[in-house]
């Protein structure tokens, strides 16, 4: 919260704020595997899967989940989505890279 206030210090917006830093940022190390991978598969001449990846978590699963999780829990399913989306695509994106890696 004392970030928040740090930026802001109207209440509603310091209490999103706060609520986003509650959940998001556990999902941050994850967000930078993928971040990783597909820049490596990018480097390998491998775009397609990047892009893939990228595509999966952004719009595959982010999107309906902030839909269903805006819908019944409001900003704490927006923001959980976003951290589950980012954990799920990592895991996505480790495996895939596993396989383009073990081929190679």
């Amino acid at each position: 919260e004392m970030m928040a206030r740090f930026f802001n210090v109207t209440p509603e917006v310091v209490e999103i704020a706060t609520l986003y830093m509650y959940i998001v940022p556990i999902s941050y190390g994850f967000f930078g595997l993928v971040r990783n991978i597909t820049s490596g598969l990018n480097a390998m001449g491998r775009p397609l899967p990047g892009t893939s990846i990228s595509f999966v978590r952004a719009i595959i699963l982010q999107v309906p989940l902030a839909i269903y999780g805006g819908a019944n829990w409001g900003l704490a399913g927006i923001f959980g989505a976003i951290c589950l989306s980012n954990i799920v695509a990592s895991i996505l994106a480790f495996f895939w890279n596993r396989r383009i890696l073990s081929r190679l």
